[in-house]
């Protein structure tokens, strides 16, 4: 992580460093020690850190508040953001409406950034993950490999 800051700390268009994407409860402290890390050596850019949605590991209604309320008490971010992808829905009988459940994790980070006086950033998909104009997109995300180096925290 040194490397990265002293490779590229020095570039005036550089806001920040996009940390940890979808962290785990197993991860918030190595989490909160490499946006330390980002703070001491490099702390006019912004550590930032991505959340899961509830849609994934953790649900609704107990483990996702949960997992939300522990990472902001854990990590303490500087912006809070999470991504959702599928932010519209089809049904089968109408058409494309936006996820409900959207805008039940919003309101939940909302309220947790609101309480700690932070930023908010949701970025939601821009594209579908289905076929798009009659062609399938790329899904290299999902074969259960990471196209890019992990930074090992210590």
């Amino acid at each position: 992580m040194l490397g990265v800051i002293e490779a590229f700390g020095g570039y005036p268009g550089l806001g920040g460093y996009y940390l940890w994407d979808e962290p785990s409860l197993e991860d918030f402290s190595s989490v909160r020690r490499a946006a330390e890390i980002i703070r001491s050596h490099d702390g006019a850019r912004l550590p930032m850190v991505g959340m899961l949605p509830s849609y994934g590991r953790y649900r609704w209604p107990r483990e996702y508040p949960t997992f939300a309320r522990r990472f902001m008490r854990v990590v303490d971010p500087e912006v809070v953001a999470f991504d959702f992808y599928g932010v519209r829905q089809t049904t089968p009988d109408g058409p494309p409406t936006v996820n409900p459940f959207l805008y039940r994790d919003l309101r939940l980070w909302s309220d947790l950034a609101r309480e700690v006086d932070r930023p908010l950033w949701l970025y939601g998909s821009a594209v579908g993950w289905g076929r798009w104009p009659g062609r399938a997109l790329p899904r290299c995300a999902f074969r259960r490999r990471r196209p890019w180096p992990m930074a090992r925290v210590v």
